[in-house]
């Protein structure tokens, strides 16, 4: 059974308060407490996925890959490349249209730029294939 933190909460929805004057994760010092020491560079992982609970049998410990990769397996990766990002003002019929004008070599970057709304370093960019990598 997963124990709730009550008090103060980050902007990602962890459990934070204030010890010896400077502000704690709420699931580290549960970790601390309870378990021991966190080695540098670790991470304090959730077993349950409840980003508020601080029961110690729920948290374990792992590297940076290790967090990305339960994010992953537990369904929380949102990908906001490309169409996927809400910013994004592009859609694949417009990139491939971009390099197909880049290719032809009628139109200067910026006047491709100027047809898609975008600027000219992104148009670049997406022609060498630094953003908007192949579908």
């Amino acid at each position: 059974m997963c124990w709730l933190w009550t008090h103060g909460v980050t902007n990602k929805g962890y459990g934070r308060f204030k010890l010896n004057g400077t502000m704690q994760l709420a699931h580290r010092i549960a970790y601390q407490l309870s378990i021991g020491t966190i080695p540098d560079g670790l991470c304090v992982l959730h077993r349950c996925d409840q980003r508020l609970c601080i029961n110690p049998s729920h948290l374990f410990l792992g590297t940076p890959a290790d967090n990305s990769a339960d994010m992953i397996s537990k369904g929380r990766f949102v990908d906001r490349r490309g169409p996927g990002n809400p910013r994004a003002r592009l859609e694949w019929n417009d990139v491939r249209e971009i390099r197909r004008l880049h290719q032809i070599g009628e139109l200067t970057n910026s006047e491709i730029s100027q047809m898609f709304g975008v600027c000219k370093s992104q148009v670049s960019q997406i022609v060498n294939h630094k953003r908007w990598a192949d579908e």
